[in-house]
């Protein structure tokens, strides 16, 4: 069922994006490229231990608008991470498909709901690898205020391994909140927070709970289609099982966006592909 609903995303996916460059007489979208540096500290009780890292990810998002206040948008995500201290080596490769349909008042918000699916292929150092199912469900909705946007999302997610059927999956829910503002209509800057949990199906059942927050910061140059990124998350993950332990993420990405069809970055966010996908909690994502 999860592959045919990926399948389903993914080619709703790729033609709300064609449809960015053949429908509108002003396509909207765009295209970023990242990459940053990564750390993971695993603590336990007085012991730590960290590893560094590096990551990437592309992104391409279209918005079709089938009347001037109805309209979808689509994503499409690649990521690639490396950890390695010497001693422990970990890769993550990843696709993330994402639909969103919406009612838009440019003037006053935005509502909408969505659906997300995802795949990451882990390995750690050895010829064998793992891959993870993810999917996401939910709703989200903007609020503009002369300068400001607040953005939340929340739902429900779930994760199964892909190469063991069996095994049990993981549910939980998730939710957001962003504060976008913009200092001139071509540069925003932007703070976020969430929650997310997730539950295995094993009784007892154990529990993993995410708190995460981050900053960023986007800058548009004058009369160019080309702006500049740079974001920092944090994530911190404990498990009810397992008080002492916990996990730390931190990661600093920079990059690059091409946009198709916006005036500014604030034309962006009031008419044109302003909807996130969700970040994995367990892997971190770019804006």
């Amino acid at each position: 069922m999860v592959r045919r609903l990926f399948a389903l995303c993914t080619i709703a996916s790729i033609a709300t994006l064609a449809g960015v460059g053949t429908a509108f007489a002003d396509p909207s979208g765009f295209v970023s490229i990242g990459a940053g540096v990564l750390q993971r500290v695993l603590t336990s009780g007085a012991l730590s231990e960290s590893v560094d890292g590096y990551g990437g990810e592309g992104r391409a998002s279209g918005t079709y608008q089938f009347t001037p206040v109805l309209g979808v948008q689509g994503d499409v995500v690649l990521g690639l991470d490396r950890l390695d201290n010497g001693l422990f080596e970990y890769d993550r490769s990843s696709i993330d498909l994402a639909l969103h349909g919406f009612y838009r008042d440019p003037e006053r918000f935005l509502i909408g709901t969505f659906a997300q699916f995802g795949r990451d292929t882990l390995s750690s150092g050895g010829p064998s690898s793992l891959s993870l199912d993810r999917t996401y469900f939910g709703g989200e909705a903007q609020f503009f205020v002369d300068s400001l946007t607040l953005y939340a999302q929340g739902g429900m997610q779930t994760l199964s391994y892909a190469d063991i059927p069996a095994a049990p999956g993981l549910d939980g829910l998730f939710g957001s909140l962003e504060a976008r503002y913009f200092l001139t209509p071509d540069f925003r800057i932007d703070a976020h927070a969430g929650l997310s949990t997730l539950t295995d199906g094993v009784v007892p059942t154990t529990t993993a709970t995410t708190l995460n927050a981050g900053v960023g910061a986007e800058y548009r140059f004058e009369n160019l289609p080309v702006s500049l990124f740079a974001t920092y998350d944090y994530y911190h993950t404990t498990y009810d099982y397992a008080p002492d332990f916990s996990i730390d993420d931190h990661r600093v990405m920079v990059g690059v966006k091409f946009g198709i069809g916006e005036d500014s970055l604030q034309d962006r966010d009031r008419n044109g592909s302003s909807l996130k996908p969700v970040r994995s909690v367990m892997f971190g994502g770019t804006n």
